[in-house]
């Protein structure tokens, strides 16, 4: 999913220069160039994008089959015709094999942010040898999990306070990841947020710089979502243990009897009440 949010940030930073470079009137050779620049950064992370590859490959395999059966109506006589049926299913092919990496990478980033499902993945990265691959995991499937639990501390504060909460505890993992790295490595090894604005700090390439704009401005607003989805599954599940529990349902539904019988005692002492008088009345006639 890195692609597709990569992607979606540039498109507005794009807009954002676009805008900002229009009302200038193109007068101000920086922000040409930062639109130049957007606009590159967004089309690359396009291109590298589940969308792209798989849409890529459909076209392909629609054109195929439009040709080759053109081929098959001239009965195999015109060469150019066989020729491109060959040529496109190739092609295909070959889009069809990027397709797959790109949706298996899709799918593995995807586990990686699972708390516990990381967790273990990342163990077997390592029993496996894969030292770079349990890293990413294990990093991946921790700041999950401090997204989700400042999700869950912030509910008390309600929708925003799991907002807030999934947001700090995403910038708070990415803090401790980025310390004890920079401990293991002997040097500064920044990570999440704090990857991305150093990459900003540093200004050196511009797409670094722009991809480390988006990523800082992105990652806040993922990890605000998740934390608002951990806080609700959190509220829901106590919510639904306290239906669930016997004792609690059966004072509740006492309570309940109790309210009505009061009612109803009410109504009838009031009733009986009502009949005194109307003998009264009659007994003076």
């Amino acid at each position: 999913m890195g692609n597709e949010m990569s992607t979606v940030g540039g498109a507005v930073a794009t807009a954002a220069t676009s805008v900002a470079a229009g009302v200038t009137f193109g007068q101000v050779d920086a922000l040409n160039n930062a639109v130049e620049e957007c606009a590159k950064f967004t089309g690359n992370a396009a291109s590298k994008t589940v969308v792209r590859h798989v849409g890529e490959t459909a076209g392909k395999a629609v054109a195929t089959g439009a040709v080759a059966v053109a081929s098959g109506v001239t009965f195999g006589q015109v060469d150019a015709l066989n020729q491109t049926v060959v040529k496109l299913a190739s092609n295909t092919a070959e889009s069809a094999v990027e397709s797959g990496k790109v949706v298996g990478q899709t799918a593995n980033d995807f586990a990686n942010g699972i708390p516990v499902v990381g967790h273990i993945k990342g163990g077997i990265h390592y029993a496996l040898g894969d030292k770079k691959g349990g890293d990413e995991s294990m990093k991946s499937a921790s700041r999950a999990t401090g997204v989700a639990i400042g999700g869950v501390l912030g509910a008390v504060g309600g929708p925003a306070g799991m907002v807030a909460g999934g947001i700090a505890g995403g910038a708070a993992m990415d803090g401790i990841t980025t310390g004890v790295e920079s401990a293991i490595e002997g040097k500064y090894t920044p990570a999440g947020q704090i990857k991305s604005w150093t990459e900003v700090a540093d200004g050196k390439d511009p797409q670094k710089i722009i991809g480390g704009v988006v990523g800082g401005v992105m990652s806040p607003v993922m990890d605000g979502v998740g934390g608002y989805k951990a806080g609700k599954r959190f509220e829901n599940r106590r919510a639904g243990a306290g239906n669930a529990n016997p004792a609690r349902r059966a004072a509740k539904l006492a309570v309940e009897l109790g309210r009505r019988a009061g009612r109803g005692g009410r109504s009838r002492g009031s009733s009986t009440n009502d009949k005194d008088k109307k003998k009264k009345i009659k007994k003076k006639n």
